[in-house]
């Protein structure tokens, strides 16, 4: 009998790796937010980013969709750089860097590295879907 496959960790089909795969109207509503926050001023930036440190830190936490902005907002509100977390959080600049400023799906595991790094941990929720054409909630804590 032939031996299975190797399954590449990278792989999405791969059994560790968490893959979140939002509805199309949540897609849509992070591609828009995502565009809007591209498009603000420095100062509503600015606003965009204290809010999900809050939200992240002392409120209800924040979506998956937020992620990447959210800890780009913690390092640079600690005054680390890309090369200094990278390092501390054992991995490479180049692969934090796209984690921040690209639409990447990163594991659980690399999320618990880059927190742990940045003094802070992870903690994940898992909540009920919201109903067909409902708007998913947003976390409390503002």
């Amino acid at each position: 009998m032939p031996a299975a496959p190797a399954v590449k960790k990278t792989d999405p089909s791969h059994p560790w790796r968490v893959r979140h795969v939002p509805a199309a109207e949540e897609q849509a509503r992070d591609e828009r937010l995502r565009q809007v926050y591209a498009d603000a001023k420095p100062e509503v930036q600015a606003e965009v980013l204290a809010r999900l440190l809050h939200r992240a830190t002392k409120g209800d936490g924040v979506r998956i969709g937020t992620t990447r902005l959210t800890l780009k907002a913690l390092r640079e509100a600690q005054g680390v750089s890309l090369t200094d977390l990278a390092a501390q959080a054992g991995m490479q600049k180049s692969s934090l860097s796209r984690l921040e400023n690209e639409d990447r799906n990163p594991t659980v595991k690399t999320l618990e590295r880059i927190a742990a790094a940045l003094g802070k941990r992870l903690v994940v929720r898992i909540e009920d879907l919201p109903e067909p054409g409902e708007a998913p909630p947003e976390p409390a804590g503002d």
